[in-house]
């Protein structure tokens, strides 16, 4: 849900800054939550509510949406797979 609330900040055009001074927190508050850290529910939802979306707007754009790691194996998981063929 992060990743779409991300990408739906960028599209609407809100910057750190911004962010920052519209909900009352430092900079370095708002890049700690976008990167996952010490991110509240209330918080997410008010971050959301600034893009005209609720939390499941969030949750079914970030089900619908294809895994953006997938796609994509670990080293591990490669080594794995292929001694098994």
């Amino acid at each position: 849900m992060l990743s779409v609330l991300r990408r739906h900040l960028r599209k609407d055009g809100w910057t750190i800054l911004r962010l920052s001074q519209e909900i009352g927190v430092g900079e370095a508050t708002i890049k700690r939550w976008l990167a996952g850290k010490g991110l509240t529910i209330d918080r997410l939802e008010a971050m959301a509510r600034l893009c005209g979306m609720v939390l499941g707007d969030l949750a079914r754009e970030a089900e619908d949406a294809p895994g953006e790691l997938a796609h994509e194996l670990t080293l591990a998981q490669e080594k794995a797979l292929s001694s098994n063929i």
